[in-house]
This record gives structure tokens, sequence and C-alpha cells, in this order.
């Protein structure tokens, strides 16, 4: 409940661009203060995520930078990310996630291997079983 209130805060479901073609990829990003790396650790950790902590230097925020998580790889997002947030979040985060799983699905610049994302969300994979 913990990680799925601060993703409510801090998290963003987007396309990040890569590559010589600029390719969408879905991308899950959790952005801190450097003073919180170790908290971004921790929740990228009790996740089971291996995606790696970007740390970027800004003199004009208080504290002098950010770390960035981000999540591109198609087996965290497909495992851990969505079934998790899908049914966790609400309000402007859940619509947003929702949002980009049709995007994902509708959009030619997004790489046909991230398209079995929206197949499952379509399929109801991601629901979770009712007690």
């Amino acid at each position: 409940e913990y990680v799925i209130g601060f993703v409510e805060a801090k998290g963003t479901f987007s396309f990040g661009t890569s590559g010589p073609k600029s390719v969408k990829t879905p991308t899950f990003q959790l952005r801190v203060g450097v003073e919180d790396e170790s908290l971004l650790i921790a929740i990228r950790d009790s996740m089971g995520l291996k995606s790696r902590i970007y740390r970027y230097q800004d003199k004009r925020s208080k504290g002098g930078g950010y770390c960035l998580l981000i999540v591109r790889e198609i087996g965290s997002l497909k495992n851990t990310v969505i079934p998790l947030f899908l049914n966790g979040l609400v309000g402007e985060r859940a619509a947003n996630i929702r949002q980009r799983l049709e995007k994902i699905g509708e959009d030619p610049e997004v790489p046909e291997r991230y398209k079995i994302l929206f197949r499952l969300y379509k399929r109801d994979y991601y629901k979770k079983p009712k007690n």
C-alpha cells in the first residue's frame, strides 16, 4: 500500500524515445530528490525490479538534483508494474495507466513487442480475481 501511495504522488506512466529511429517505448518512472535515493532503491528492490536508477545533478533544484527509476523492460512492465498498479491506483494515475495501455495498442510508433501489454489489458488479464 505504501508503494501504491508513493506512485500516486510521484509515478508516471509514459513513453520514452530512444534509438536512431526514436521509437516510442512504454515506461514507468518514479522521481525523487537525491536525498531520497535510498527510498527509491528500497521501492525498486521491494518490487523485484532490476531497473537502473539514474542520478541527475540540477543546481536549480533544492537538494542539488534528483534520482529517476525508469522501467522500460517489457517483462517488468507486464509482470510487476502493470498488475500492481492497474488495480491499486485511483484517480488521475489510474486513468493515466489505462490511457497509456490504450495508446500502446493504437500507436504505430510503439514497437510490436510491447503490443502484448495492450492485448493482455483488453483481455482482462490484469483484473484482480474476486474473492
